[in-house]
């Protein structure tokens, strides 16, 4: 991107208080150019926090673009100030994300910007992102390092061994605690009482570099931030204790008392149930390079405007779990697991049955695909490897995909799609049967029955709730007809993925190895000359003279196509040092070349 154009300033008001505006001088140090060198006007582009490469990278299936953050429209080349109000957000496990901006405003050079990540308090922040890349930040908050690959990655967000970019946090305590910079720094509009009470945010704070450095300090334009984090604490009903967890049980029982989810209270829950769940889910599994890992992990971003039922059906497939209403009217679950049934209908039992084989083969599922999110893609979206036939066009009636957000293991979303593709595929059952032989069918998972010719010794997984016909006291269920453990997966099963994706580092700028300065006569005037080897035309090569006795330096920049560079006049007899750099078209420069030192006599 052009050093010239300019990043438009877009932000959100997540806790409902009033827009703050950007200040014209806020929106230039953003467009990383000095007031007097562009118009406002050509501000155009518009960000929202974090919405930059590293967000779109996060944006896999539809759940995640519904819960990005907003980007704003632009039109006619205007600055878009402000925009509706984003519903807030919650988190669970460990999860990457871009917050929602509440706060721009600018003070002495420095942007100071306040992003909020949940509407709760977090466990805390593992790893922050500028513009996709990591950075290492110190206790104070200075980003001391970008961890990118790039080989000026050492340049980047620092000048003259002073951080430019800082991170403070905040976890969203029940109390919080103002931001003492932006108290200090915006009195007027900024109090000890914006606590951000529950609000989990990060106060990211860039100052302004000059035109000719900016670009080389801020590789992508003014960064975007998103972070790592280890979401809401939830309740853990095996020990009472509420606690950071990304056990998909827990998860769905805090779902189900949260304001945002089902709003129930803790009396109207299961927690024996809830509890086995819970250790299901924590089960060791091996995957196929024989290492252990949880059975049903995982986490995801949410937001409150979100439908409740949808989120629910997400968790429930990511952890295979089945709710149910016990006897006692309490929420109950049936953890992923294979569990013998204690209910065997026999042919006397049955009233009534329909056999469904689901043999056709147009409509037989073929292949399952399955998408996931993988954390060492800095929990971007992945494909895992194919269930069944390979060859099979992901558009075609014959295939399926579990897309699923809340997945992060290769292993689990590959279990995932064997059990889809064994339901699919499997014949399904109409059964009208004698109350008294399945009196307790409402509250399992898994039948048996026996009914030549189809089924002898058949096992059935529920698919729906059993009804009951009191005037004739008749249960009548559909089901599906499954192996014996359609749980039982060999770690070979999962088949081998390849290595994900490494990003292509972005080269250094060359330097100027080597060059020579000649002192001429000019007229009246004394002038230095220098000479080059250019590299490259899509360079531009510039010289730094300045007297060594002191006094600001200057500079010169050559010609298209030239390998000589004139100074202005110097100072007849005075010393001077001499050095050379190259920029690139996007306006990143290249370390300095050793200095010349000589005197301007000719």
């Amino acid at each position: 991107m052009p050093a010239t154009a300019a990043l438009g300033i877009a932000f959100v008001l997540s806790n409902g208080a009033a827009f703050v505006g950007a200040s014209v001088a806020t929106q230039a140090l953003l467009a990383g150019a000095a007031v007097s060198s562009l118009s406002v006007g050509i501000i155009g582009v518009g960000l929202s926090a974090g919405v930059g490469l590293g967000v779109n990278a996060l944006l896999g299936s539809q759940q995640r673009k519904d819960n990005a953050a907003p980007l704003p429209s632009t039109a006619d080349g205007k600055v878009v100030q402000k925009q509706n109000v984003p519903s807030r957000s919650y988190q669970y496990g460990t999860v990457r994300v871009a917050g929602d901006m509440t706060f721009l405003e600018e003070r002495s050079g420095t942007a100071y910007m306040v992003i909020a990540y949940a509407s709760h308090e977090i466990d805390g922040f593992v790893e922050h992102f500028l513009s996709d890349d990591p950075v290492e930040i110190d206790a104070d908050g200075d980003v001391v390092k970008s961890l990118s690959n790039d080989e000026d990655a050492s340049k980047y967000y620092r000048l003259g061994g002073d951080a430019k970019v800082m991170l403070i946090e905040r976890v969203g305590m029940q109390v919080g605690v103002a931001y003492s910079q932006l108290v200090d720094k915006f009195d007027d509009i900024w109090s000890e009482d914006h606590r951000g009470d529950n609000i989990a945010s990060v106060l990211m704070m860039c100052k302004s570099v000059s035109a000719r450095r900016h670009r080389t300090v801020f590789p992508q334009g003014y960064p975007t931030l998103s972070s790592t984090i280890r979401g809401k604490r939830v309740l853990d009903p095996r020990d009472g204790q509420t606690k950071f967890s990304e056990n998909l049980a827990l998860i769905r029982l805090d779902f189900l008392l949260a304001p945002y989810g089902s709003a129930l209270d803790v009396s109207q829950i299961d927690l024996d149930s809830w509890a086995h769940a819970a250790d299901v889910c924590d089960q060791q599994v091996k995957n196929i390079k024989g290492d252990l890992e949880p059975r049903y992990h995982g986490g995801f971003r949410g937001r409150e405007n979100n439908d409740p039922t949808q989120i629910g059906r997400m968790i429930d497939e990511a952890g295979d779990l089945l709710l149910y209403t016990n006897a006692a009217g309490e929420v109950a679950v049936h953890a992923g697991e294979w569990v013998e049934p204690d209910i065997h209908l026999k042919t006397d039992d049955i009233i009534d049955i329909e056999f469904l084989p689901n043999r056709n083969a147009a409509s037989s599922v073929k292949s399952v695909r399955g998408l996931w999110v993988n954390p060492d893609l800095n929990y971007a979206e992945d494909d895992a490897v194919i269930e069944g036939d390979p060859y099979v066009e992901e558009d075609d009636p014959r295939s399926r995909t579990v897309d699923n957000d809340c997945v992060q293991r290769h292993n689990h979303m590959r279990r995932l799609q064997a059990l889809k593709a064994i339901r699919v595929n499997a014949p399904r059952v109409r059964v009208k049967c004698d109350y008294f032989a399945s009196q307790d069918v409402l509250f399992r998972r898994f039948l048996k029955i026996s009914d030549p010719p189809h089924l002898v010794d058949a096992y059935l997984e529920l698919d729906g709730t059993p009804t009951l016909d009191l005037s004739t006291f008749q249960h009548v269920f559909e089901a599906m007809v499954i192996p014996r453990d359609p749980y039982a997966y060999e770690p070979e099963d999962e088949g081998e993925k390849g290595d994900p994706p490494k990003r292509i580092a972005a080269e250094a700028i060359p330097s100027v190895d080597s060059f020579s300065i000649q002192i001429q006569q000019q007229g009246q005037s004394v002038i230095a000359v220098a000479s080059f080897t250019r590299l490259s035309e899509a360079l531009t090569y510039e010289l730094e003279y300045v007297k060594t006795s002191g006094g600001a330096a200057k500079y010169a920049q050559a010609n298209d196509g030239e390998e000589t560079i004139e100074t202005g006049s110097l100072t007849s007899g005075v010393e001077y040092r001499f050095r050379m750099r190259t920029r690139s078209v996007f306006g990143q420069n290249s370390d300095w070349s050793g200095p010349t030192v000589i005197v301007a006599a000719v």
